[in-house]
């Protein structure tokens, strides 16, 4: 009979491989903070004039006035996933309806005309993806999900070149910590048994959950510092503006928890708890935009990022006892977003806006898997901003998401097995609709 050693390194490598979490693309990156922003398809980089500068330019604070600003945001994802299997890899399967419910607050002070601070606490990567525990899939993944939550304090200053120019610049850092789950099914059928269960979750810090218990990571474990930096040339009397954004990636991200398995036979003596741990790092990104008013009301953005996921080449998990390390490769590339919108006041009190985007997946081929049916998207956004009263200040907006189709047809999952192979892969099409909605309410006192 295979030693417990034997059975611990399948269970946590059958666990891990191909739900790397900790290390994906697209949807587990997160830039929807705002509903002005989101309502632009997040083309907001030379534009940046709310509380949200913060993180899409924080150089745009200097075009608030005087005084102190703040803005709190909800943003509910909800994503809808239907997996076409392959022959021999399970049925037809629809995700289990889950969303993700982000929030994000953000304070700035202007001081006179030419100096503003600012700060605010987001949640720039996330993860929400839910399965039913038959799928044919279940020995890959039935529950991901990761909150990586950020404080992030600056300063911007601005400073007259001519008539009709300035420029502003931004300097800024964070501390981020967070938490990942993952959940699936260990095979033990050719021992005759039923199912068992694994069930991994990692923090950076035991108190942090989530995004509203950020100040929590002040009170012992590990927080990952980094730092931003940002432009913006304001032309034309502001007619024309240029901004450039750089967040720095999270290095040396250490998350540390335990690997639960249960319902195993009991002659495999994997039942228990066992301590887990990670190292990973996550990327750090450059947006850069131009925004013209070419009349009154009217302000017409393009946008560009590029995140370098490149640096996410494996993740690497070290589980007690005598299983050793667990390498999954990864190797994901880095990756591009190219948006356009169009923001028109209607009236001194009502903005009507709405945007385009294109979003480059980071996950090749050979390590797509179901924990996230990621592809390439497009998308399109529609909002609305109201102020209510002198001050107070509402906006509204919907992007929808569209992930272009695509096929798993790899080996990821075929190890999942103690018994030795034999499993579907939950190979197959994966198709992806995503629906965003989103609130802010904004303050000037």
């Amino acid at each position: 009979m295979p030693g417990s050693g034997w059975w611990r390194v399948l269970a946590v490598a059958g666990l891990l491989c191909g739900a790397a979490v900790p290390a994906r693309g697209g949807g587990f990156q997160l830039q929807d903070f705002d509903a002005k922003a989101l309502g632009m398809a997040n083309a907001f980089a030379a534009t940046a004039d709310n509380p949200a500068a913060v993180y899409f330019n924080p150089a745009g604070l200097t075009q608030l006035d005087p005084g102190l600003h703040g803005s709190a945001a909800s943003v509910m994802i909800v994503p809808d996933t239907e997996f076409r299997a392959d022959a021999g890899h399970g049925r037809d399967t629809e995700m289990e309806a889950d969303f993700v419910a982000l929030g994000a607050g953000f304070l700035a002070l202007k001081l006179g005309e030419n100096l503003a601070v600012g700060g605010g606490i987001f949640t720039p990567f996330g993860l929400g993806v839910k399965y039913p525990d038959s799928w044919g899939g279940r020995y890959i993944v039935t529950k991901a999900s990761i909150v990586i939550a950020e404080g992030n304090l600056t300063v911007a200053s601005k400073v007259p070149l001519g008539e009709g120019i300035e420029l502003s610049l931004a300097a800024g850092g964070s501390l981020a910590g967070g938490e990942i789950q993952l959940k699936r099914h260990v095979d033990f059928r050719f021992l005759g048994a039923d199912d068992g269960r694994a069930d991994l979750r990692l923090r950076t810090n035991r108190s942090v959950r989530n995004v509203l218990a950020f100040p929590a990571m002040f009170l012992g474990g590990k927080v990952v510092p980094r730092w931003n930096l940002a432009g913006m040339l304001h032309l034309m009397d502001n007619r024309i503006r240029l901004g450039v954004s750089y967040r720095d990636g999270l290095h040396d991200v250490e998350a540390r928890g335990r690997l639960k398995i249960a319902r195993a036979p009991v002659i495999t003596g994997l039942n228990g708890r066992f301590t887990a741990e990670t190292e990973t790092r996550l990327p750090g990104e450059l947006r850069a935009g131009i925004a013209v008013e070419p009349f009154d009301g009217l302000t017409l953005e393009l946008d560009y990022r590029w995140v370098n996921w490149s640096v996410l080449r494996r993740l690497k998990a070290t589980v007690d006892g005598p299983s050793g390390d667990v390498e999954i490769p990864l190797e994901y590339r880095d990756s591009h977003y190219v948006a356009v919108a169009a923001d028109y006041k209607v009236t001194p009190a009502l903005s009507v806006r709405g945007g385009l985007l294109w979003d480059q997946s980071p996950v090749p081929d050979r390590t797509f898997s179901p924990t996230v049916p990621d592809n390439h998207r497009i998308g399109f956004s529609l909002g609305v901003g109201y102020e209510i009263t002198d001050g107070v200040t509402v906006d509204l907006a919907y992007l929808g998401l569209y992930i272009f189709p695509r096929d798993k047809d790899n080996d990821i999952g075929a190890d999942a097995a103690p018994g030795g192979g034999g499993l579907p892969r939950a190979n197959g099409r994966y198709r992806t609709w995503a629906n965003l909605i989103g609130i802010t309410v904004g303050l000037k006192l």
